[in-house]
């Protein structure tokens, strides 16, 4: 196989949007040696004509951010301007190893089925389990899959203190289709019946603004998080950054989901249990809470998954895919 750059398609507004973790994502690989192309990237990256970038770059590996983001037909994409043409000429380079970032596969499948055809990329890489995302995608080989985890910036995190930690938290979107065990809980601490439990009102979805730092200053002063996964069972990035925060997560993600280095710092309930049974459980987490036990996980979670080192993995990992799946060279 032929070396040449490693480049990856990319948004540069990522730095404004509500949840930084895209931003982070790219960051880490631009690290770990890939280029960034897209509109408002500083020049001569600042192209958006995939055609022409790959022509003059040559490169062995491509990356393409996640379709809807990028795409102005779709709600996703904030700035229209961002918008990548002639991807479907890198779907014709036999020798170029193509690969997307895949977020949520549960929704508009069949928009999904359509890039997949425009780009028909060698590789998927994905936040959540592929049994998962496999269950929703079944024109996608196994194979394709490359699954990495959200990640923090250690620099945002605040020093672990165990002063003002009293109460619990609920925080994220309130979506009853997407989050009921989230739902349930948040109407149930408003009214009284899960006690000492603060709910967080959801920024909202945009590019004005990352509300990730201010998130995590914030939640380095509750004892416990009510980290819900989703009716689908995602392994969000609000449980890691519970643990990394110094929080007890009290989350209903699925136990086939393991988190890597972190798992056994979360306290798992059913997505189906009883709102005397949470409070229950919060209460118990709030009162049995260990400040050195947090802080010990809390150093865990902030190496493991610091962006710059899970991201570089993630590029050895697209590195070993490509070996491992062959791609040709012209």
């Amino acid at each position: 196989m032929r070396d040449g750059p490693k480049l990856l398609f990319g948004i540069e507004s990522y730095a404004r949007h509500m949840s930084n973790e895209g931003f982070q994502l790219q960051a880490g690989l631009e690290s770990a040696g890939y280029e960034l192309y897209g509109k408002h990237f500083p020049p001569p990256r600042n192209r958006i004509d995939i055609h022409r970038v790959v022509r003059d770059r040559n490169p062995s590996i491509a990356i393409v951010q996640d379709r809807r983001e990028w795409d102005s037909a779709h709600l996703g994409c904030f700035d229209k301007t961002e918008e990548f043409t002639g991807v479907s000429f890198l779907r014709e380079q036999q020798n170029i190893f193509r690969a997307t970032i895949w977020k949520d596969a549960w929704f508009s499948r069949s928009y999904h089925r359509r890039g997949h055809i425009d780009l028909n990329p060698h590789a998927y890489i994905i936040y959540y389990h592929p049994d998962l995302v496999g269950y929703f995608s079944p024109w996608i080989h196994r194979k394709q899959f490359v699954r990495t985890y959200h990640a923090i910036n250690p620099a945002e995190i605040p020093p672990f203190s165990e002063a003002r930690r009293e109460r619990a938290l609920i925080s994220g979107a309130i979506n009853a289709r997407v989050y009921p065990l989230r739902c349930r809980a948040a109407t149930a601490a408003r009214n009284g019946q899960i006690q000492r439990t603060d709910v967080v009102r959801h920024p909202g979805y945009g590019a004005k603004a990352t509300y990730t730092p201010a998130f995590l200053n914030r939640l380095t002063t509750y004892r416990v998080a009510v980290c819900t996964s989703s009716v689908f069972g995602c392994a969000l990035r609000k449980i890691i950054e519970a643990v990394a925060c110094g929080c007890v997560p009290i989350t209903d993600l699925p136990a086939a989901d393991v988190l890597p280095v972190i798992d056994n710092a979360l306290v798992r309930v059913p997505h189906d249990i009883s709102i005397s049974a949470l409070n229950n459980c919060v209460q118990s987490q709030i009162s049995r809470y260990r400040a050195d036990e947090r802080e010990n996980w809390a150093k865990k979670a902030i190496a493991h998954y610091d962006y710059q080192r899970m991201y570089s993995q993630l590029a050895d990992q697209i590195a070993t895919k490509r070996r491992e799946m062959g791609a040709l060279d012209a």
